[in-house]
């Protein structure tokens, strides 16, 4: 019995394998060039003057709402972490 499963299984393998091996090849029938933006991303969050961080408030520990109805969290300190790195303000 057990080897009759192997066998089966196997079977299916080298079906799949086959299978997948009889794709047909994709042509390029376009290439199109993008440009290059000349500014970065960090120019562009210094720029609009925040950090814009989503992150749930249902998740205990990594977002939540204390009493206050303040974000709080690990989630909500690793976005202030980034604001105080970029700004040198947490709650920009």
């Amino acid at each position: 019995m057990r080897k009759e499963v192997h066998m089966v299984f196997m079977g299916i393998l080298v079906f799949m394998v086959a299978l997948a091996a009889c794709t047909k090849e994709v042509e390029v029938i376009e290439e199109v060039e993008v440009e290059k933006s000349t500014t970065s991303r960090l120019d562009v969050v210094k720029a609009r003057g925040k950090v814009i961080c989503a992150s749930r408030n249902d998740v205990p520990g990594y977002g939540s709402l204390d009493a206050a109805g303040n974000n709080v969290g690990f989630d909500i300190d690793l976005c202030r972490a980034v604001a105080a790195a970029v700004f040198g303000y947490p709650k920009a």
